[in-house]
């Protein structure tokens, strides 16, 4: 994802999440997997931006919606914000473009982050 290579990125995280709901399947109460679940939502939230990056913006909607079912939004929506904080919306630093780019993206993840 930080290369840019967001096709890639999502194929890595689809196999991890794979890997996660599939160890969550062989616990036997919805309570043991909200417990085990919660400490994937870095990896969820990663998922989501890397969709929304890929303007699959719904996909990451239903993906969150999904986790925050199951193991409550709280963390996404920590993991979301630190993420839309960290981006750079001015300075000297980037192009008008990667600017605009930025603060479009932002936009988009508060839209999803705060229909969770």
């Amino acid at each position: 994802m930080i290369r840019g290579d967001f096709e890639r990125a999502r194929d890595e995280q689809t196999k991890a999440i794979t890997q996660v709901e599939r160890v969550m399947q062989s616990l036997s109460t919805p309570q043991q997997w909200s417990m085990f679940l919660r400490q994937y939502a870095e990896l969820y939230a990663q998922t989501a931006i890397t969709d929304v990056r890929r303007n699959q913006d719904e996909q990451a909607h239903s993906l969150l919606q999904q986790f925050a079912r199951i193991a409550g939004a709280n963390e996404l929506i920590r993991h979301l914000k630190a993420y839309e904080d960290a981006m750079p919306l001015e300075g000297d630093m980037l192009t008008e473009e990667e600017l605009r780019s930025n603060q479009n993206l932002v936009k988009r993840l508060r839209q999803i982050r705060k229909g969770l």
